[in-house]
């Protein structure tokens, strides 16, 4: 998460590069699948971060 921001701040006004770390995130996660057995909470990061991904890529 660190490089992430460090990437953010450092690109300002313009879009960061960050396709390494989306396709990090997917390959994780099975593409922002939810497992069965976990908390809402849990969940709710798997979306936002699906949410973000999405907006990212467009």
């Amino acid at each position: 998460m660190d490089a992430i921001m460090e990437k953010a701040n450092a690109a300002r006004t313009e879009r960061p590069d960050l396709n390494a770390e989306s396709i990090q995130f997917r390959a994780i996660s099975n593409d922002y699948t939810v497992p069965d057995d976990v908390c809402e909470s849990y969940e709710a990061v798997y979306n936002m971060l699906a949410e973000v991904d999405a907006a990212y890529q467009n």
